[in-house]
């Protein structure tokens, strides 16, 4: 946990001797000096521009006479003197002119204030030549280069009377958002398609654009360390979305995300605390802060977010909680689970814990379960929140409350471990046929799974008949379990299988292993059940 830093800072007095000095006649009257700053009226207009996820350097930015061009982190500033509406526009050879970006000097707007425009800019797609014999499909990479393509231009025959060069070029509307403190709506800014062709022609049939729907459903979302990975589901990197830093629209650590699926974007739960909300390329929508600390989120079906509180006191109630609920439409929070009084407000042990949040298949719940508790909860919206499930084990139930005998010296992971014969609880799923959830019995890591059909309980260790690696889950459907293994365990599956040289293990196992790095990202694995 990072605590505040105060510095205190002092006005060093000079005190200088003045010496007497005789008037005489030829001595001036005092003036009455303006001060140069009251008189200094200036607004500024700043921000960051994009392409590709990375900073674009070297790009012009102009608004009227004012000019700038942006540094190696993509970052600019401009200076403006009236309060009206300016037009800013950002070019660089390669890359589609942004010439309509609108900003706003208020006429309620304060002296030196700032109005932040970042900027998406797009490299100009690839020009095709379109003559009237032949039909044409066009994306923005070019003729035919219809994969991962965001936008397809499909021309028939005999659609243009004579050959003309046709150029298509996704783009983002640039929105500019001020920074004065307080809450306010935001614009989200949205994708634009640009056509353009060397010379006027008139079409002589109906041509086709079909724009890619992106779905969240469509990625895998990994958090790692500070930062969210997204990747299709062919393993291949989409985005990168890292905002690690102590500037406006970052946030020095990243503690937990979610996916809405409606509006295919990601939200990020960080310290300081607040919301961060991201496309699903990377692009900041919106932020703002919210009044709750909190280690992990889920967004219910009402559009509410729970939160994870792991067992922190919360500083207006003075309250010890585990889960609380915010509201992002009148930003108000408050408390559903009570935490564990006799932990004092000592954060819960994770014990390898992966998540406390599952979503259902259906969209209309959310299990909620934490490492001490063998109860798993449902969470349907703000208002609703009861116990599913309870696992039962009977003398060996862990209590409801920390035992009031703990020790406060005694660190919360050696109590559990004294006080609790099952802990650990984490990494829950659930589908159609299966409950799942992992737990600490007696000091071993079981898999516990549930067949609600043929009501038969499972304890374990759960492996597949591939890489024999203890299965991570994720997520589930009624076909597949998505989990991942560590490059940590392809490690650990090489020392063992060199002490079995006998066995013969298949081909894309040894590459695999192969291709293990100390620091490697984590391999997605499919399971289907038996």
């Amino acid at each position: 946990m990072r605590t505040n830093k105060f510095f205190k800072t002092g006005l060093l007095l000079f005190v200088a001797s003045l010496g007497l000095i005789s008037c005489g006649d030829d001595d001036k009257e005092p003036e009455i000096v303006v001060d140069p700053v009251s008189e200094n009226v200036e607004y500024y207009i700043e921000g960051k521009v994009v392409a590709d996820n990375a900073a674009l350097e070297g790009v012009s930015v102009t608004v009227g006479e004012a000019t700038a061009t942006t540094d190696e982190n993509g970052q600019y500033s401009l200076t403006v003197k009236d309060k009206k509406t300016y037009t800013v526009s950002f070019a660089k050879k390669g890359y589609k002119t942004v010439s309509d970006a609108s900003v706003e000097i208020a006429n309620n707007a304060t002296n030196k204030s700032l109005i932040a425009l970042n900027v998406t800019m797009s490299k100009e797609g690839v020009a095709v030549t379109v003559d009237p014999e032949s039909d044409k499909v066009i994306t923005e990479k070019g003729e035919g280069e219809t994969e991962d393509a965001q936008t397809v231009l499909t021309i028939p025959v005999g659609a243009v009377s004579t050959a003309t060069d046709v150029t298509l070029t996704p783009y983002l509307e640039a929105v500019a958002t001020d920074v004065t403190p307080g809450s306010k709506e935001e614009a989200i800014p949205m994708t634009n398609i640009a056509i353009s062709s060397s010379q006027d022609a008139a079409l002589n049939q109906d041509v086709t654009l079909s724009v890619a729907n992106a779905s969240s459903s469509d990625y895998y979302f990994v958090l790692s360390r500070d930062e969210i990975l997204i990747f299709d589901r062919q393993g291949k990197g989409i985005a990168r979305i890292n905002r690690y830093g102590q500037g406006r629209e970052e946030y020095l650590s990243l503690l937990g995300f979610d996916v809405c699926e409606k509006d295919s974007t990601v939200c990020l739960l960080t310290y300081p605390s607040k919301l961060m909300h991201f496309s699903l390329d990377g692009r900041l929508l919106r932020e703002h802060k919210i009044g709750v600390r909190g280690f992990e989120i889920a967004l219910l079906p009402d559009h509410s977010w729970s939160i994870f509180t792991n067992n922190l006191r919360q500083p207006e109630s003075d309250t010890i909680t585990l889960l609380d609920i915010y509201d992002g439409t009148n930003g108000t929070s408050r408390h559903l689970i009570d935490g564990y009084t006799n932990l004092g407000n000592q954060l819960l042990p994770s014990f390898q814990q992966n998540r406390v949040f599952t979503h259902s298949r259906n969209g209309r719940e959310v299990l909620f379960a934490h490492p001490l508790s063998n109860h798993i909860w449902s969470i349907t919206s703000q208002d609703s929140v009861r116990i599913k499930y309870t696992l039962d084990f009977g003398e060996k139930n862990p209590p409801e409350d920390a035992p009031e005998m703990i020790h406060p010296d005694e660190s919360p992971a050696d109590a559990v471990m004294k006080y609790w014969p099952v802990y650990g609880f984490n990494s829950c799923w659930e589908n159609n046929r299966y409950l799942y959830i992992q737990a600490f019995v007696d000091k071993q890591l079981k898999d516990i799974l549930f067949d609600k059909q043929s009501r038969q309980l499972y304890a374990g260790w759960m492996t597949d008949d591939l890489i024999y690696c203890q299965i991570r889950p994720v997520e589930a459907t009624d076909e597949l379990l998505v989990g991942y293994i560590t490059a940590d365990d392809l490690i650990s599956l090489e020392d063992y299988l060199n002490s079995r040289p006998e066995e013969k293990q298949p081909e894309q196992v040894t590459r695999l292993i192969e291709r293990a790095q100390e620091e490697g990202n984590p391999i997605v694995c499919l399971y289907h059940l038996k």
